[in-house]
């Protein structure tokens, strides 16, 4: 009986052999090296098995990435909305002190 992980593999290759050989080995070692870091990082939050939580971060993953996939000008418009104001405070913070450390080396 083939194991689940062959059996899962198989489609993944035939994807990446539609790619070029240099982009399909980088898609393929910076993703199975982000799938393992999630699933480490979620079985020591939980305090679970290291296995069950590769395959749920696996499959949390490919659910969001169809989500974004159909919803990409959304997901724009959605980091357009928050970085904006999360720069705007940082150079808010970044004028205030060098104002303040202007001020103080003038003294």
């Amino acid at each position: 009986m083939p194991d689940l992980s062959s059996a899962l593999l198989y489609p993944v290759v035939l994807q990446l052999q539609t790619l070029p050989d240099s982009q399909s080995l980088n898609i393929w070692t910076t993703n199975d090296n982000a799938l393992y870091t999630a699933g480490l990082g979620l079985a020591n939050i939980f305090h679970q098995k290291k296995k069950p939580m590769v395959l749920i971060s696996g499959i949390i993953g490919t659910i969001l990435s169809v989500w974004l996939y159909y919803n990409f000008c959304n997901w724009l418009n959605v980091l357009n909305w928050g970085i904006s104001s999360i720069n705007g405070m940082v150079v808010a913070v970044v004028c205030y002190l060098i104002g303040y450390f202007v001020k103080k080396n003038q003294r």
